[in-house]
């Protein structure tokens, strides 16, 4: 999963969900949440050892790219905490991850100010980490494990 992170000026692979919600902020629906945590009695949840090894295949492409432990308390996290879950069940997902990215000009060139990031940058350090995703995943479903 790829979010945009505003104000951030580098790549930022999430390592830690926490179990929050943001009850200050209406979602998109103009709803605001009643309760300030996604499940009951959990606190955070690691994505694992494979954020590490997107780190280095980000990072070979040439961008500053580092390892976050927070995902934010909207929908970034939400999406997270869900996607963790799922693994965690076993029902056929292996691995999952969340990356923020930083923002980019309408153009596709870097955001002034911000960033250096070009969208051929992005694009290429995404690429690598969804071939490193591919690569784990066949190891873990012919191992079976996460």
């Amino acid at each position: 999963m790829f979010g945009l992170a505003g104000r951030t000026g580098y790549l930022r692979i999430e390592t830690r969900v926490c179990n929050a919600v943001t009850t200050r902020f209406p979602d998109a629906g103009r709803q605001h949440a009643r309760k300030g945590s996604i499940a009951d009695g959990a606190d955070a949840h690691m994505f694992g050892p494979h954020s590490e090894k997107l780190l280095r295949a980000a990072r070979a492409t040439g961008i500053d790219a580092r390892l976050s432990r927070d995902a934010g308390s909207y929908l970034c996290n939400y999406l997270s905490w869900r996607a963790i879950e799922a693994v965690d069940r076993d029902d056929g997902l292996r691995l999952a991850q969340f990356v923020h990215v930083p923002p980019l000009a309408r153009d596709g060139t870097a955001a002034r100010g911000i960033s250096t990031m070009t969208l051929e940058q992005l694009v290429d350090a995404g690429e690598a980490m969804l071939m490193e995703l591919v690569k784990l995943t066949r190891q873990a479903t012919l191992t079976g494990t996460h």
